[in-house]
């Protein structure tokens, strides 16, 4: 100890500098200074092998003639959805709809909202046509057709001077 109080502080560094552990990295050892070289035709990425992509589901589903689906807003939060099907097959007359799904929310409660699948879409065009501007308990609810993708692309478009008027 009494070496180092008579030393300057360069020397002192040159001893202890190979043998004193630094910082949190230990006796590791930094890549500087140490070059590797990059193989012959550089490095090829591996990709990794994935499932093929699977079709979306069509959750709106509309198709001329088959099963369409048709979503209600606005819904007092006690309906349920036996009372639904009986609206739909008594009172506004288009049958008893194929299912009826009436959204939760995280709590058990309803959102007010449901989604009405019918077997024909002539079902659910009646059914739309029957509940546009109907109010319950004062309230107005919305009603929406809803359709695929897929059929609204198949249509056809006609040009923009064709459908000026």
């Amino acid at each position: 100890m009494a070496d180092k109080l008579n030393s300057s502080l360069d020397d002192i560094l040159k001893t202890t500098r190979g043998n004193a552990r630094r910082g949190r990295g230990g006796n590791r050892r930094s890549g500087a200074g140490r070059t590797t070289e990059a193989p012959i035709g550089g490095v090829g990425k591996t990709t990794r092998q994935t499932k093929p992509n699977k079709a979306a589901p069509a959750a709106p589903a509309a198709t001329s003639g088959g099963e369409t689906k048709i979503m209600i807003s606005n819904l007092p939060f006690d309906v349920e959805e036996n009372q639904l099907k009986e609206y739909f097959n008594t009172v506004v007359n288009v049958g008893k709809p194929r299912r009826v799904l009436l959204q939760y929310g995280p709590n058990g409660k309803s959102l007010g909202s449901a989604t009405v699948i019918f077997h024909k879409s002539e079902q659910a065009i009646k059914a739309t046509n029957a509940l546009q501007g109907v109010k319950i308990d004062g309230k107005p609810i919305r009603v929406e057709l809803l359709v695929s993708a897929a059929a609204v692309a198949a249509q056809p478009t006609s040009s923009f001077a064709d459908r000026v008027t």
